[in-house]
């Protein structure tokens, strides 16, 4: 069984290129999902750096970046499909 804490427990925030390298996972296998579908997707480094403001928080972490990709790139693969 485990317990539950009653202190808090402080984590070091996370350093740029770990941020960096949790929304290339992310966002990588995110990709792997759409190219099962037959969709190629790539991400710019404009949206890369856009996703990691919005994806980590100080208080989360990373905890947010998969609903973050996932909706941010959802959006526009469904605008992108919507003009075709």
């Amino acid at each position: 069984m485990i317990g539950r804490f009653d202190e808090k427990v402080v984590f070091q925030p996370l350093s740029p290129e770990t941020q960096r390298e949790i929304a290339m996972i992310v966002i990588g296998e995110e990709a792997e999902r759409y190219q099962k579908m037959g969709i190629d997707l790539a991400v710019e480094e404009e949206t890369l750096e856009l996703l990691i403001r919005k994806g980590i928080t100080k208080a989360l972490g990373a905890r947010p970046m998969k609903r973050t990709v996932q909706k941010y790139l959802g959006d526009v693969v469904r605008e992108r499909l919507k003009k075709i």
